[in-house]
């Protein structure tokens, strides 16, 4: 969020400056050279119309019919007009200057003005290609072609004039050819000029952007590591202010976070001493509950022990029912004392050597009654026999009371099945699974994220009929992380459910 939050300011600074400095320079680059280009262009084509205008008066239309007949480059008539043409090039340094006769859909040379027999001469008759401009020479109006091209000589332009016969009429066309190279140099130089332009563009703009990043990101530093600190959960910052005219932006969100921290600091307390005095609440509420409860249960197991023989069956029906109740009730008020010590922080472990086997055996001896009122049936499924640990004895075996409890009260049908299995982690770490399946009603996937908050119930008339206050599994999970453990959960609708309790199997103080 940070980088984005400064790379959005670099960013807004650099769309600026290019919208300000560098397209419109850019722009008035291009338009000065476009503009250099065309009038360059211009310029040569209407001198090359002259020139070949100037080429037309110099031949003798009659002398040119007479080397058209002869058909011969030695020939009187032939020197007569190529002697001339030859002479024109030279004096205006055209690339070629030729006569053209028309015939059909192309051309024909008539009289070059090379030298006869040099690399480029193109004898009498010999066929060349009629363009557009060439048509309008023949219609009787001098053309030039409307850009450079290129073919075999090189990138050339063209120009064309009618050679008119004594009569008026267009007896053939002079065609005049000069190097272009010039308008090419030209296009050279536009490209070159406007790469090397957007090359000093962009060094720029690193340079700026890394200057701004760098400005930025010292003036934000101290404000980053006080961000940083509190996403840690470390309210205790307090980031210091930048002084300068150059760090006014920096200053207000340093202000708005220290205002910020000031007043979690003062949420922070006030949570904190509501949830102590809850706590307090809950503990003391709790033991008041706890001391007559015992009492009512112990007098009452005291009648059913005692005096069985002059009990009714009537009185020995309701002080059962009593005595199962009150166990009930006890059983609630302890899930909230240990939630209240949890809470506070006083949950302290007791670290002995045990046999994690031999406990799974001793909550299945504990949950068999319950399990045999619903038909289960309570499987261990360990394959070692003997697993020795080192943990809170106590603990973990509330940990698999309450799961296996919950797997006795969510399963109709079945066998409810317990195991503890060693593992190594990818890491090299010794772990211990246990696990423990059911084949009850399941739970949603869209629930199961929810299962371990406190109160939660996913299943309420389930929970009605079999009582609950949803802070089981909330207690085993945290039980769970009081023995650098975690608890995971798989489960299929109406097929049943696995929760899987891992621990290290060494747990150190």
């Amino acid at each position: 969020m940070y980088n984005d939050f400064k790379k959005s300011i670099i960013f807004r600074f650099l769309k600026s400056f290019s919208l300000v400095i560098f397209i419109p320079i850019l722009i008035i680059e291009l338009i000065h050279y476009s503009n250099c280009y065309m009038n360059e262009k211009t310029m040569m084509q209407n001198s090359l119309i002259c020139f070949a205008q100037g080429a037309s008066v110099l031949i003798d239309p009659l002398q040119l019919a007479q080397a058209e007949l002869e058909k011969s480059n030695n020939s009187h008539a032939y020197q007569a007009v190529h002697d001339p043409l030859s002479a024109y090039k030279n004096k205006i340094n055209a690339r070629f200057v030729y006569t053209l006769k028309k015939d059909g859909n192309q051309t024909r040379i008539i009289v070059d003005g090379e030298e006869v027999g040099s690399k480029n001469f193109c004898n009498i008759e010999e066929p060349y290609y009629l363009t557009a401009p060439m048509e309008k020479a023949f219609s009787g109006q001098a053309s030039v072609t409307e850009k450079p091209y290129t073919d075999q000589w090189g990138t050339v332009l063209s120009a064309y004039a009618p050679i008119l016969d004594t009569d008026g009429s267009v007896q053939s066309v002079v065609g005049v050819d000069i190097e272009a190279s010039k308008l090419t140099l030209i296009k050279q130089q536009l490209l070159f000029r406007t790469s090397l332009f957007i090359i000093c563009y962009l060094l720029i703009i690193s340079f700026l952007a890394y200057y701004f990043w760098r400005k930025f990101d010292k003036q934000s530093y101290k404000l980053r590591q006080a961000l940083l600190q509190a996403g840690e959960g470390d309210f205790s910052i307090v980031c210091p202010e930048e002084e300068g005219e150059d760090y006014e932006e920096i200053r207000i969100l340093q202000n708005s976070f220290n205002n910020m921290i000031d007043k979690i600091k003062i949420l922070m307390n006030k949570s904190q001493e509501s949830s102590r005095l809850k706590s307090e609440f809950m503990s003391t509420m709790s033991h008041e509950l706890r001391t007559p409860l015992n009492s009512i249960i112990g007098y009452t197991h005291l009648v059913l022990t005692q005096a069985e023989d002059t009990l009714s069956p009537k009185h020995r029906k309701h002080l059962q029912t009593v005595e199962r109740n009150g166990q009930h009730l006890l059983g609630l008020i302890n899930q909230m004392l240990d939630l209240s010590a949890i809470e506070a922080g006083k949950k302290d472990l007791v670290v002995e050597k045990f046999d994690c086997v031999e406990l799974i055996e001793e909550v299945i001896a504990l949950a068999l009654p319950l399990a045999h009122k619903k038909n289960l049936t309570l499987k261990n499924t360990s394959v070692e026999k003997e697993m020795t640990i080192y943990s809170d004895r106590q603990k973990l075996l509330q940990i698999l009371i309450n799961l296996t409890g919950n797997a006795i009260k969510f399963t109709k049908k079945g066998t409810i099945k317990l195991k503890a299995e060693s593992l190594v982690l990818e890491d090299g770490t010794p772990s211990i699974n246990i696990l423990v399946s059911d084949t009850g009603i399941g739970i949603r996937p869209q629930d199961i994220g929810s299962i371990f908050e406190p109160f939660r119930q996913i299943d309420g008339s389930l929970t009605r009929q079999e009582g609950g206050t949803g802070l089981g599994l909330y207690l085993t999970q945290k039980i769970c992380g009081l023995l650098k453990g975690k608890i995971t959960v798989e489960s299929t609708v109406n097929e049943g459910t696995t929760f899987c309790c891992s621990i290290n199997p060494k747990l150190n103080m």
